[in-house]
């Protein structure tokens, strides 16, 4: 058996590959079973969406999305006056992963290192013969809208 091709995808524009399915997803289906995302957000309410985001890309792509969120303030960058955030590693929801989908996660808007074993093996697998497969399902999406009846109300 071959090892796991190890790809990942880092995010230059840090939330952009969370918000936008669209980069995650070519990222995945070129490879990638690792999506980091730095983040830097004024709120809980920004922080929240990059979060909600980031496990919607882990079970879409069957990929893990690791977070790395700046917390705290920086008083000699006014940009960074004051941020909220959370470390987290999150991993798609299937039986072979973390039963909430979430592998490791620090505590709220405290700095903090979280550390998880990412076994890429299991990410091959799941994608192969998972409990439901949505990166795979996802290339016939054009069959399926050809075929869809859309009715107006």
């Amino acid at each position: 058996m071959q090892p796991a091709v190890r790809r990942a995808l880092v995010a230059e524009r840090g939330t952009t590959a969370v918000t936008t399915r669209e980069i995650a997803r070519a990222a995945a289906r070129l490879g990638a079973h690792i999506l980091f995302v730095p983040s830097c957000t004024d709120e809980r309410q920004g922080f929240l969406r990059v979060r909600y985001c980031s496990h919607a890309r882990a079970i879409e792509n069957q990929i893990y999305v690791v977070q790395a969120h700046t917390v705290g303030s920086l008083p000699m960058v006014p940009a960074v006056s004051l941020n909220y955030g959370q470390a987290a590693i999150l991993t798609p929801s299937d039986f072979a992963f973390s039963r909430d989908g979430i592998l490791a996660e620090g505590n709220p808007n405290q700095e903090m290192m979280v550390i998880g074993e990412l076994n890429l093996k299991t990410i091959v697998e799941s994608r192969e013969s998972g409990t439901v497969l949505p990166l795979s399902d996802s290339q016939r999406s054009d069959l399926i809208a050809a075929e869809a009846e859309v009715m107006t109300l």
